[in-house]
């Protein structure tokens, strides 16, 4: 993929060798002899061009560079930057420059050419994210809001599904993720990578089972049917876990996800308790 490594040095600057227009690719300067030379369209180095007396610059990156060559080949106007004439004698540096840094923007303004390792702070969604093979994802252990903690304790009535109606939320941090849950169903409500954990338990004590599942109220959903799991035993306490972990397009987000128990035991005439807990854990873009 192109622009995926992006490779700063300490600082480096000299004067450009030749004029140039908006349209050049190539730049010369007696510096740039002790460029790198493994540069490429995956792997380039950022450098600044400016005239301070003016308060102009552009932002071009190299991407070819034979060793000891003071000529260079750029890809011109980048980083937000307007391509533009320069002179013999204009200033070129390496040095750090917003993206080599956390910067600060919206998710809609996340840059399609971002470098792998490139952080951002999320100004709209308050959480930073980083540019990894896959895409933008929250890095682990960064505090971000990511995940939305449900629980309930329910009365089962033998070998009948019932819908899970009633879920608490658990009390912060675990209540701060973008996934919301409205008239007994779950919406992630964002697009990205998931991990929705659905687990259980429940005491039986005869011969019974006891089932979990989770279902999109659409067969386009991110899995197609019922996402499950089952324990039986002939008495003890059963501990239940249905786990899915993938992609979430942004029209699956706003689908709504139904969480379902049942159980059974022999001799069951009544309802008998099962505890129930599920996590929707945003793991990035």
């Amino acid at each position: 993929m192109a622009y995926e490594q992006r490779t700063p040095l300490d600082y480096r600057f000299g004067q450009l060798t030749a004029t140039v227009t908006s349209l050049d690719t190539t730049l010369t300067s007696a510096a740039f002899a002790s460029l790198p030379s493994d540069l490429s369209a995956a792997k380039y180095l950022p450098i600044t061009l400016a005239d301070d007396s003016l308060g102009v610059y552009e932002v071009v990156w190299v991407t070819g560079h034979t060793a000891g060559s003071t000529a260079v080949t750029v890809v011109r106007g980048r980083e937000g930057s307007t391509p533009r004439a320069w002179s013999q004698g204009a200033v070129w540096r390496a040095a750090p420059l917003a993206r080599d840094t956390l910067t600060v923007l919206s998710r809609a303004s996340l840059p399609a050419d971002a470098h792998t390792g490139m952080r951002v702070m999320l100004a709209d969604e308050n959480q930073v994210v980083e540019k990894g093979p896959d895409g933008w994802m929250s890095p682990f252990g960064s505090g971000a809001p990511r995940r939305r903690i449900l629980n309930q304790t329910i009365g089962l009535a033998g070998n009948t599904e019932t819908k899970l109606t009633a879920l608490n939320q658990v009390a912060a941090p675990h209540n701060v993720g973008p996934a919301t849950y409205s008239g007994g169903n779950v919406y992630l409500n964002r697009a990205g990578f998931w991990r929705l954990t659905l687990e259980g338990s429940s005491s039986f004590s005869s011969y019974g089972w006891f089932y979990l599942l989770m279902r999109w109220a659409s067969d386009t959903g991110p899995w197609p049917g019922d996402q499950s799991n089952r324990q039986t035993l002939p008495n003890g306490f059963a501990i239940v876990k249905s786990d899915w972990l993938g992609y979430v397009t942004a029209t699956q987000a706003a689908m709504a996800l139904g969480l379902f128990a049942n159980r059974a035991r022999d001799g069951q005439t009544a309802n008998e308790n099962a505890y129930v807990q599920f996590t929707a854990e945003y793991l990035g873009g």
